[in-house]
C-alpha cells in the first residue's frame, strides 16, 4: 500500500511538472467539449469525501442546478478543481469546512469557488504560493507533502481556458480559491418545452 500511494504520489509529480512544461512552451492542448460543471463538480467532490471524512471535515456542495455548461477541457477542469480541493482538504484542521461554491456572474460568466476554514496565507506570501514550487513554510504544510505545483498549475490552466484564478486568504481564517470562466465559454442549458 505504501510503495502505490508513493508511486502515484510521484506519478502526480511528474505528470503536473510535465503539464507546465507543456505550457510554459506552448504546446498544452485543451481538448475542447461542452460539459456539465455541476456534474465535474460532483465527481471531483466524490474522489476527496474520503480524505476530507478521514481530517474530520465537512464538505458543502453548493453547485446551483441551473448552473450552465461550460466549453472547456474536461480533464483539466477536473484536475482544477481536484487541487484546489486537496488543497482546501490538506490545509484546514478537524472540525474544518470545505465548501465549493457554483455562480454564474451578471456578465454571464461562472466562477466556480473552493472556500475552507483552513490556515489561510498571509497577504505577503501570494506571490510565493502562485509561483512553481513555492511552498509556504508553516507547522501544517512541513504536515504535508507537497511540490508547490497545485497553485501555479491552475492558474496555467485556467488561463489557457481564458479565465482567471483570484486568491483570497486571511491567516487562521481560512482561504477561498476561485476559478473565473468568461462569459464566452458559458453554454446556456436550453429547456424543452412541454
Amino acid at each position: 500500500n505504501d510503495i502505490y500511494t508513493s508511486g502515484a504520489h510521484l506519478l502526480d509529480i511528474i505528470n503536473d511538472i510535465l503539464d507546465l512544461s507543456k505550457i510554459e512552451a506552448g504546446k498544452l492542448e485543451l481538448a475542447e467539449d461542452v460539459i456539465d460543471l455541476r456534474e465535474v463538480g460532483e465527481s471531483v467532490l466524490d474522489l476527496v469525501t474520503g480524505r476530507a471524512q478521514n481530517a474530520r471535515l465537512k464538505l458543502l456542495a453548493r453547485l446551483p442546478e441551473d448552473l450552465p455548461h461550460l466549453r472547456a477541457d474536461k480533464r483539466k477542469v477536473k484536475q482544477m478543481l481536484l487541487n484546489l480541493l486537496s488543497n482546501a482538504v490538506k490545509f484546514t484542521p478537524a472540525g474544518g469546512t470545505v465548501d465549493l461554491i457554483g455562480e454564474v456572474r451578471p456578465d454571464g460568466g461562472v466562477n466556480i469557488a473552493v472556500r475552507d476554514t483552513g490556515i489561510g496565507i498571509a497577504k505577503s506570501q501570494f506571490d510565493l504560493v502562485m509561483s512553481p514550487f513555492g511552498q509556504v513554510d508553516s507547522a501544517l504544510s512541513r504536515e504535508h507533502q507537497g511540490t508547490g505545483l497545485g497553485l501555479p498549475l491552475v492558474k496555467a490552466l485556467i488561463e489557457l481556458h481564458n479565465g482567471r484564478l483570484d486568491l483570497e486568504s486571511e491567516l487562521g481564517k481560512g482561504t477561498t480559491t476561485m476559478l473565473v470562466f468568461p462569459p464566452e465559454r458559458t453554454q446556456h442549458r436550453v429547456t424543452e418545452a412541454h
